[in-house]
């Protein structure tokens, strides 16, 4: 008899221990596809990205599912071509960092353990430092296994063309768009991907006109985007850029959209494509018709004209946002007032609705003791004549800022504002500027940043809340998966998304333009907005709350926070 050699034998003396060797080599070498692909928890501690079921407004992420994303974004297509349009070679990935004990840590996230935030802004998700596993590769159109395409909407030509310049390398106009995608592909989440953005230019690479307004042309370029780009996302170059009828036409195709401030309704009707930075056009209709009557309605004015201060105020309205193009802001806000103020506030007079005023419209108001004009749309108030009314402006990419403020002191010398997402307190604690510093040391920032920065901002979260497998259905359920933000600092705004709801920012402070003001940060001119009860922000449903009587909002109280440099 043949003897049995010595490995041999112990396999037979213990085949479990045989089965246990045969399925480790197995498992070696079956495909990748057939493993289950990890999220790889970090050394530093971090919330699973890949969304679960909760649906819960508070943040609820108890259900989140750390190694797989099957079963979301059923029913809504089976991916695209991952990219097309002759898109440049992504230049190649910086080295690994050292092992520091467990998984290597790719992604630089601050904090202290088990409160852990991808970057530096109070904004900014929790952390996922590490990644290693199948990506799904090409899972929407527009996304493949190494890049998500965004579209930057700058305009087009009158007949819909237009041409793309790659701003990931390519400055265009002087902003910091390429130093911002670079920031933002270090340092947050995509699981392999790279972010690539281009602006549409008007094939000189220059500033295109703005053609949406008129609805054909709309569909010619969101069209041509599509047939051309085939791009996940779509952003405006300005927040007023991406106007409904583009949002309403990309999501048609199945292209996701960030647009400023649109309606829960419209929002609702183009889920998941459609997300906003900006509260919603509910919430700020809300938020205005509580700041009027329950701080300023039955009062006499404390800003504007002279003359107008003894009297009690009457409003007015002016009122376009092209993200609201049927104006049902403006019919919430005078049916808001009238619900909530009864007879206090008087009936709201019309200035313009859905376009910009003339000088006879304001003079309009004027004759119609008009003392108060509530201005919701987008840039500041242009010279009424010799009248300065007493202005409530809600903040956008243009307000807010002392900057513009100073650029306009002579309209804004009778300005208060309803004041969202200022996370700084001081020219070098904003957001924007830490994160070009970074990249960019010698980099002069600019007004635009702040813009530049909010959108790329938004589309990061929601990629890297989505897990590996990215589908617009997936950027939706991991954004509402994200705890809520609400710490009661005055610099720190309000943030998640809830049921029914696809807008970010939450609540307001209330401002004032105090052109004396010494604001906080080196070298900065005189003139500030003030904040009000030491900044306190408030939800749409919490102006009842306000507990301050008239002094609270006269000028000149030296004590009131300044807003610091924008």
């Amino acid at each position: 008899m043949t003897a049995i050699s010595g490995s041999a034998g112990r396999m037979r003396r213990y085949p479990a221990l045989g089965f246990l060797i045969v399925a480790a080599i197995l498992a070696t070498l079956l495909p990748s596809s057939l493993r289950v692909p990890l999220s790889g928890p970090s050394v530093t501690a971090e919330i699973a990205p890949v969304p679960g079921h909760s649906d819960m407004s508070n943040g609820d992420i108890s259900s989140l599912d750390a190694t797989s994303t099957n079963g979301l974004g059923s029913g809504l297509g089976s991916g695209g071509n991952g990219g097309g349009g002759g898109t440049p070679p992504n230049p190649p990935p910086p080295p690994p960092p050292p092992n520091t004990g467990g998984n290597p840590v790719q992604k630089k996230c601050v904090g202290k353990s088990g409160s852990t935030r991808q970057t530096e802004d109070p904004l900014s998700p929790s952390c996922v430092a590490f990644f290693k596993g199948d990506n799904f590769g090409a899972t929407w159109d527009g996304v493949s296994r190494d890049e998500v395409k965004v579209i930057v909407y700058g305009g087009c030509n009158e007949d819909g063309t237009f041409s793309l310049v790659d701003v990931n390398t390519q400055a265009w106009s002087g902003w910091h768009w390429p130093e911002y995608l670079h920031y933002f592909n270090d340092r947050f989440q995509t699981y392999g991907r790279t972010v690539r953005a281009y602006v549409t230019t008007n094939g000189k690479g220059e500033k295109a006109g703005k053609c949406t307004d008129n609805g054909p042309v709309t569909k010619t370029v969101v069209q041509n985007l599509h047939d051309q780009a085939h791009p996940f996302y779509i952003t405006g170059f300005y927040d007023d850029f991406t106007s409904q009828a583009l949002s309403e036409e990309a999501s048609r195709l199945h292209i996701m959209s960030q647009i400023l401030s649109p309606t829960r309704a419209f929002s609702n009707a183009n889920a998941p494509y459609v997300v906003s930075f900006d509260p919603d056009i509910e919430n700020a209709s809300q938020s205005v018709s509580g700041i009027v009557c329950n701080v300023l309605a039955g009062r006499p004015g404390s800003y504007g004209e002279p003359s107008d201060r003894a009297k009690t105020r009457k409003f007015g309205l002016v009122y376009a946002r092209v993200s609201d193009s049927s104006n049902v802001g403006a019919d919430q806000i005078r049916k808001g007032v009238a619900d909530r103020c009864g007879d206090k506030a008087g009936d709201i007079e019309i200035g313009a609705v859905g376009r910009a005023p003339t000088a006879d419209d304001m003079a309009r108001l004027r004759a119609l003791g008009v003392t108060t004009v509530l201005w919701i749309r987008s840039g500041v108030p242009a010279e009424a004549g010799n009248w300065r009314p007493e202005y409530v402006m809600l903040d956008d990419e243009f307000m807010g800022r002392n900057d513009v403020a100073r650029a306009y002191g002579g309209v804004l010398s009778s300005a208060m504002g309803l004041m969202m997402d200022r996370r700084r307190g001081s020219f070098n604690e904003q957001p924007e500027k830490v994160a070009l510093r970074q990249v960019c040391p010698d980099c002069l920032p600019n007004s635009i940043d702040i813009g530049i920065y909010n959108k790329l901002l938004l589309l990061f979260t929601g990629i890297q809340a989505a897990g590996p497998k990215l589908t617009p259905v997936n950027f939706d359920k991991g954004l509402r998966a994200l705890p809520a933000h609400s710490t009661g600092d005055p610099f720190v705004p309000t943030a998640y998304f809830g049921p029914g709801d696809h807008s970010f920012i939450k609540d307001y402070a209330l401002t004032w333009w105090d052109s004396t003001g010494d604001p906080p940060g080196e070298n900065a001119a005189p003139g500030c907005w003030r904040l009000m009860q030491e900044g306190k922000r408030f939800q749409a449903g919490d102006w009842n709350d306000w507990q301050r009587g008239d002094a609270e909002i006269q000028q000149h109280v030296p004590e009131q926070v300044c807003q610091g440099e924008q």
